[in-house]
């Protein structure tokens, strides 16, 4: 089945095409080296796929940007990839790789929980509407702080979902399945164009509710998985499969950095409805998560101690083996069950660098066992010389612990 592109329409303006054949045609026009250095600052690719483009600049092929547009950019659109430490004895789930990306701005929450209202345009028809229902409904069934609705006028809409109509077969270069955006602002991006070319009342495409989850998930911020190279899901190598980190391609912790299997935001669309994988529910919970009243006990087992004193110098070597346990009341006598894909966001520390790491427990479960906490310090004449402790620690919230935050 030939794979088809999705489209990512950026405050800046992205566009995508619809065909994995689509060949690009260079231009030969000159670009100048101010242009090219501000494109590099901010963190583009333009070894290939840079030419002149209507009244601007096609980057990497796909992304179309006027000289307005790169004059805005900066050295903080760069990406940032942190440091994936291997925490000892930690337990992370999951073999296949779980790579998810951000961009540098989300939505922002003045309380726990901020309802998101979606309208959708009558001139669809009953299935595209059952569609959304369908794809808000998977959104909500995370118990995310988000909050997906449905509303009956664009007045109140946070996100329009509007038709285009663009033929694949007469205008191969301009065409797409969807189109979304990324936050701005503190919102979630306020527009998504669906092409009725493939979405119309004449055939119910399999694809349509993944789709609009792929979407919904850039409107809140999500890269594609891929967005390094999209031929992983799309298929084809071509000049510009690299979308840039412009907007932020920000690692979600405890995600490795390749690209992600069976992702509803591969770049690229099979055909089929694909639902969720863990990866992309670990990091919609770790970037949007609804925070409640759990509280977590600490079970510490001493594996060693090797702490001593010589002189003036002092030496700090412990290590425990640490279960978590989880409850509902702060005495901790009545147990909680995890559900709704209960998250723990794991800090980390190890030879001074700190790490997050976001763990996915399974529901059903009311304890989890972390693994080893090793405490390794050492002290001489009152100054601290090394610091090479791993380990964890609860995180407190208000009064509270909360049983999906764990530092």
């Amino acid at each position: 089945m030939k794979k088809i592109y999705y489209a990512l329409f950026l405050s800046i303006a992205v566009f995508s095409a619809c065909k994995k054949d689509q060949t690009i045609v260079e231009n030969k026009i000159e670009i100048s080296n101010d242009i090219i250095q501000k494109l590099k600052a901010a963190g583009f690719d333009t070894s290939e796929g840079l030419r002149k483009h209507k009244n601007g600049y096609l980057v990497e092929g796909d992304i179309f940007m006027t000289t307005e547009d790169i004059n805005k950019l900066s050295e903080a659109s760069k990406i940032n990839i942190p440091l994936l430490l291997s925490l000892k004895k930690l337990k992370i789930q999951g073999k296949d790789p779980l790579s998810h990306y951000r961009t540098n701005n989300l939505i922002s929450l003045s309380a726990n929980r901020r309802t998101i209202n979606i309208f959708m345009s009558p001139a669809f028809g009953t299935y595209m509407h059952n569609s959304l229902d369908t794809a808000i409904a998977r959104y909500n069934n995370l118990d995310l702080s988000l909050i997906f609705s449905r509303t009956s006028s664009s007045a109140g809409a946070d996100i329009i979902i509007s038709t285009t109509y663009i033929n694949a077969v007469t205008n191969p270069n301009e065409a797409y399945l969807m189109s979304a955006g990324f936050p701005t602002s503190g919102n979630p991006y306020n527009q998504i164009n669906v092409n009725t070319y493939y979405y119309n009342n004449s055939y119910d495409r399999l694809d349509a509710v993944s789709t609009l989850v792929h979407e919904i998930g850039h409107t809140v911020g999500l890269r594609h998985t891929d967005y390094m190279n999209r031929a992983f899901s799309c298929g084809v190598v071509k000049p510009g499969n690299n979308e840039g980190t412009g907007p932020g391609a920000n690692h979600i912790g405890g995600t490795p950095t390749g690209p992600s299997y069976g992702s509803v935001m591969s770049a690229c669309s099979d055909g089929s409805d694909r639902a969720f994988t863990s990866g992309d529910i670990l990091s919609l919970k770790s970037l949007y998560p609804y925070r409640k009243d759990i509280y977590i006990k600490e079970i510490h087992d001493l594996i060693y101690n090797d702490s001593y004193s010589s002189g003036a110098s002092d030496y700090d070597k412990r290590s425990y083996d640490i279960t978590l346990e989880f409850y509902q009341d702060a005495a901790g006598t009545i147990p909680y069950i995890t559900s709704n894909y209960f998250t723990l966001n794991i800090f980390s520390y190890y030879g001074g660098v700190d790490s997050v790491v976001n763990l996915l427990i399974d529901d059903g479960v009311s304890s989890y066992h972390l693994g080893e906490f090793t405490v390794d310090r050492g002290w001489e004449f009152g100054n601290q010389v090394y610091d090479n402790t791993s380990g964890f620690q609860v995180a407190y919230w208000s009064n509270s612990y909360y049983g999906h935050v764990i530092w």
